[in-house]
C-alpha cells in the first residue's frame, strides 16, 4: 500500500505501518532571485492515512512566520490524491507527484519575531535579509508546497 509520499527528507516511521512522522520541507512561491531562501525545514509534521483518510499534521516554520501556527487538514485519499478543506484553508496531496499544495485563508504572522528566529540561526545578513522578503511575501499569497520523500 503506498502513502504519502511529500518529496526531499526521509520520515521516521512512528506507531502503526500507516502514520509517519519526521521532517519535511515547507517551499514559498517567490520570483527567482528569492528562491535560494523559499525552503524551510519544518519544526512539527505528522502524516497518518487510516482508511483511505490522509491526516496531515504540522506547525508552520517560526522561522517563516514568526508566530505559532498549528495546523490539521484531513480529507478522503482517492487514486492516490487528497483534496483536503477546513476553516485555516485547502490542501491537496499527490502522493505520485512527492508533495502537497497548501494555500491559507488565515495565518498569524509577525515579521519581527521570525527576523528574532533568523538571526538566531547563524545566517548571513544578505540570508536574513532574502528569508524576511520571503515572509513579507508569503504574508500577501499564503501559498506553500511541502515537500518531502517517498514512504512505502
Amino acid at each position: 500500500m503506498k502513502f504519502l509520499s511529500i518529496l526531499f527528507l526521509a520520515f521516521l516511521a512512528i506507531g502503526s505501518p500507516s502514520a509517519f512522522a519526521g521532517r519535511a520541507v515547507y517551499e514559498v512561491p517567490v520570483p527567482q532571485e528569492l528562491a535560494g531562501f523559499a525552503r524551510y525545514d519544518f519544526d512539527e509534521f505528522r502524516v497518518e492515512e487510516k482508511d483511505n483518510v490522509l491526516h496531515v499534521r504540522y506547525q508552520l516554520p517560526l522561522s517563516l512566520t514568526g508566530e505559532e501556527n498549528h495546523l490539521s487538514f484531513a480529507g478522503p485519499l482517492v487514486d492516490g490524491v487528497a483534496e483536503m478543506k477546513n476553516s485555516s484553508g485547502s490542501m491537496t496531496c499527490v502522493l505520485h507527484e512527492n508533495m502537497c499544495r497548501v494555500k491559507y485563508e488565515a495565518l498569524a504572522i509577525d515579521p519581527a519575531k521570525a527576523e528574532v528566529k533568523l538571526r538566531a540561526m547563524d545566517l548571513s545578513e544578505p540570508q536574513v535579509l532574502g528569508h524576511l522578503q520571503v515572509t513579507a511575501r508569503f504574508g500577501g499569497d499564503m501559498e506553500g508546497v511541502i515537500h518531502s520523500s517517498e514512504i512505502r
